[in-house]
Parts: structure tokens; C-alpha cells; sequence
């Protein structure tokens, strides 16, 4: 079977907003890109690509500040950019900080290019604008 179509098969049965664990600490809910109403300012959102997981937050109106992964740079745009047709999952990660303070510390990173595969990706700096981890 090929790999490709088996994964296309296995991300369509995940599309639910069906509620799982990965660990005692992180609770992760399905849910897909047009469901904009069930997101809150400041939530650590994944998109799971070919054995990469691309994180972001959830900055309102539909929209989600991350790293580009092709371009390097944080950028803010919206849910159907930043998830390119794959499910998206809310990941309840430490938060130290209430939701104004974690989009003014992540939009204070738009435009900056210092993306680096082994030392500096997303979810380093999710969680350094939602929890104060160096970045």
C-alpha cells in the first residue's frame, strides 16, 4: 500500500473532535480548520505533516501566529494557511500568563527569522510566549 494514501486514510479518521491523552500533563483535541468558534486567544495549536507537528497560537478572528516553516519567519495568518487542509489539534500546555500577555509576547516575534530545526522551532516559542521558556 502506499505510504501516502495510508496516511491521507489515517488523517480523515481523525477529524472528530474527539478528545485524547498523549500524556498525563498535555490533553489534545481533534478538531478541523473551520471550526474557528471552538478556539480561544492564546491556545497551543498543532498541525501533525508527515512526521512533523507545526505549532501555533491561536490569535482570534481565525488567525494563528507561528513559525513558516518554508520561509523561517514567524508569521500571523490564518487557520487555512497555517493548517494547509490537515486537522488541527488544541494542546493544553502550561500557560503562565493571561491571553493579552501571550499574543503581545507572540506578536512581538512576527517578522523575526531565527528558525532553526535542532535549536529553535515552534513549539519553543509557543511555549516561550505562553509560559516565559527561553527562546
Amino acid at each position: 500500500m502506499n505510504f501516502l494514501k495510508w496516511w491521507k486514510g489515517k488523517e480523515k479518521k481523525n477529524t472528530s473532535a474527539e478528545e485524547s491523552s498523549t500524556n498525563s500533563d498535555v490533553k489534545v483535541i481533534d478538531k478541523t480548520a473551520d471550526t474557528t468558534t471552538n478556539y480561544r486567544k492564546a491556545d497551543h495549536l498543532v498541525v501533525n505533516r508527515l512526521g512533523n507537528t507545526h505549532h501555533g497560537i491561536y490569535s482570534g478572528e481565525g488567525n494563528v501566529i507561528y513559525y513558516n516553516y518554508y520561509t523561517g519567519v514567524i508569521v500571523e495568518a490564518t487557520l487555512n494557511e497555517y493548517a494547509k487542509g490537515d486537522p488541527i489539534k488544541v494542546v493544553y500546555s502550561p500557560q503562565m500568563y493571561n491571553s493579552s500577555t501571550v499574543l503581545a509576547r507572540a506578536r512581538s516575534r512576527v517578522g523575526v527569522r531565527e528558525y532553526n530545526m535542532m535549536l529553535n522551532i515552534g513549539e519553543q516559542f509557543v511555549r516561550w510566549a505562553r509560559g516565559g521558556d527561553t527562546y
